[in-house]
């Protein structure tokens, strides 16, 4: 039975040296992608955490984007509807209302 790494062939007890190299560097190369991912994820794990709204004068903005967060309209004769958004309408960042 032979092992191969990379197209090469490892023939027991003539090249074993070479190819122990081969595999702890293939190794290497492996932990350094999975690394990398790692700390990507997390990054994007992070990156969906709700942020808290920013108050601009007196408007709430996204702190993620600046979007504004409110919704306000006049229903009617003296009906004020008012509403504000659990996600950013424009980057859909969830909203930490304390």
């Amino acid at each position: 039975m032979s092992i191969q790494v990379n197209d090469f062939q490892w023939e027991p007890g003539k090249n074993d040296a070479e190819y122990i190299k081969l595999l702890e560097s293939s190794r290497d190369e492996w932990q350094k992608i999975a690394q990398k991912a790692i700390a990507k994820l997390k990054a994007l794990s992070k990156a969906q955490e709700p942020v808290e709204p920013v108050v601009d004068i007196d408007t709430w903005k996204c702190g993620n984007c600046g979007h504004t967060l409110e919704h306000q309209e006049l229903l009617g004769d003296n009906v004020l509807f008012h509403e504000q958004y659990n996600y950013c309408p424009e980057c859909g960042r969830a909203v930490k209302w304390e």
